[in-house]
């Protein structure tokens, strides 16, 4: 500080020195009046900046001179006779502390040595940055909540049909064929019309669970109702878990999925690696009129973004969507539901289903949530099971009523 004092002092002179020069300059005619003052309030600006400099310095210095001789009056009181104790150990024990002191009030907690702050430790300093010394005293503040992200799940519950059963399992009764009107004269004999028949659909429900252990100290100790926790915590798993099996449940532990259904028909994108226009008009228009009335697109939210970047041969946007407070979006007049479980975009896959998903698919629900409580199976280790299931079957009932477009040309 007092380098830059020293050279402001240097740059005020050398700025009066220079206004004297153009004054002299100036009475000698070797300069105009104008250049002159030109010159002259440059150099009185720049006067004025370096004198208010001058000031802040002095300022600052005052104020750490001022620091400096506080902390020497701490010293003087600390070292005076009587405070220290009697015996040499004492003084000597004394002075450490008063040293690590106020090495800790010009540095704080973070530039003191490792040793100074063992010597306060020792000394039972209050710091909060030691629990036992004052730490648990400055509790932080826990908020009472848990932020959770969101988590995707299928909507084919809220869009298909719904039943609920009493027992083990479930016949769905269905026309398979049937026959073909034919024309007569008044006197001709009549034969039968044959090709009327019928079928059956049988639906199983199968069994989602959850198993959580939890202690008894956690349960009895927490801030939260954890048994509630588990519980939606469950019910948010078993729904995320049903609507992928809804669309592509594959084993038999599962329901059938839509796209797994091989009597579901299919329509090519006319491209082997994504969507295009012509493919997706093929699409809607692949089912019969008395389904496509009811019809909506089932696909993931990047399949939305892939169809919306679709361009005809003048770079126009092909779909031009239209957004309405409280409207769903809609592709060639019918709605779109985003579905996280749907497959993306690729070769040989297929991203969207077309159709009347209320009456081409049926979820059958045995039971809902069930939770058991197991407090004796691991009263060894005072361990509480939470057992949580569910029984729920999906199965497509109307083929005919679904198309799925597959990325292919």
């Amino acid at each position: 500080m007092n380098e830059e004092l020293k050279r402001l002092i240097e740059e005020h002179n050398k700025a009066i020195k220079e206004l004297r020069e153009k004054h002299e300059k100036s009475q000698e005619g070797k300069i105009t009046e104008a250049e002159f003052k030109a010159a002259q309030e440059k150099l009185e600006t720049r006067l004025d900046e370096i004198d208010k400099r001058k000031a802040e310095i002095e300022r600052q210095g005052n104020e750490i001179k001022a620091v400096n001789t506080r902390i020497d009056e701490l010293e003087t009181r600390l070292g005076q006779p009587g405070i220290s104790g009697a015996d040499a150990g004492r003084e000597k024990d004394a002075a450490e502390y008063r040293q690590a002191f106020l090495n800790w009030a010009r540095k704080g907690n973070d530039g003191i040595t490792s040793e100074d702050r063992q010597i306060l430790i020792e000394r039972k300093a209050m710091l909060i940055s030691d629990d036992t010394l004052g730490g648990y005293l400055a509790s932080p503040n826990i908020e009472n909540e848990i932020i959770k992200g969101i988590t995707e799940m299928s909507p084919v519950r809220q869009l298909a049909r719904i039943k609920t059963i009493g027992k083990r399992s479930t016949i769905v009764r269905k026309r398979t064929a049937t026959f073909a009107a034919a024309w007569a004269n008044e006197l001709q004999t009549l034969t039968e019309t044959a090709g009327l028949k019928y079928g059956a659909e049988t639906s199983t429900p199968h069994k989602l669970y959850a198993w959580v252990e939890v202690s008894k100290e956690d349960l009895e100790d927490s801030d939260f109702n954890l048994e509630q926790e588990i519980i939606q915590e469950a019910q948010e798993q078993f729904d995320v878990a049903e609507g992928t099996a809804f669309i592509s449940g594959n084993t038999k532990l599962q329901p059938e999925g839509m796209l797994v259904n091989t009597d579901v028909g299919e329509t090519k994108s006319g491209d082997a690696a994504t969507l295009k226009g012509d493919g997706l008009i093929n699409l809607a228009y692949a089912i019969k009129t008395g389904y496509a009335r009811n019809a909506l697109f089932l696909m993931r939210r990047d399949t939305v973004r892939v169809i919306r970047l679709l361009k005809d041969g003048q770079g126009n946007y092909l779909w031009q969507a239209s957004y309405r407070e409280g409207q769903p979006e809609t592709l060639l007049g019918r709605r779109i539901i985003e579905c996280p479980d749907v497959p993306a975009v690729a070769a040989d896959a297929y991203p969207i289903i077309f159709g009347d998903i209320r009456r081409a698919y049926q979820i059958v629900d045995r039971r809902g949530l069930t939770v058991e409580r197991l407090v004796e199976l691991k009263a060894a280790t005072d361990v509480v099971v939470f057992k949580v299931t569910k029984r729920v079957d999906g199965m497509v009932v109307l083929a005919e009523a679904l198309q799925k477009q597959k990325v292919a040309a």
